[in-house]
């Protein structure tokens, strides 16, 4: 893929294609850099591109993973 626009991408953050998840950052690799960087992708199985319906010009977005509150009066013990 190619990134248009710039921004940061952190470990956690969620991949989409198409606005499909396809899983999460799991890392960075920089073995061929300078020519490119590699991101890293944790995903439940793993699937072929073609099994994910990629294809060019579909788009991809990172995105900050939606964190679920936790209902009022059920929070976690802090343990001190």
């Amino acid at each position: 893929m190619e990134i248009g626009c710039a921004g940061v991408i952190d470990r956690g953050d969620e991949v989409r294609a198409d606005w499909d998840l396809v899983g999460t950052v799991l890392g960075f690799d920089a073995c061929h850099f300078p020519n490119h960087y590699n991101i890293l992708i944790s995903v439940p199985e793993p699937l072929t591109g073609p099994q994910l319906g990629l294809a060019p010009e579909v788009e991809v977005r990172f995105g900050q993973r939606v964190q679920v509150p936790h209902p009022p009066g059920n929070h976690p013990t802090p343990r001190g």
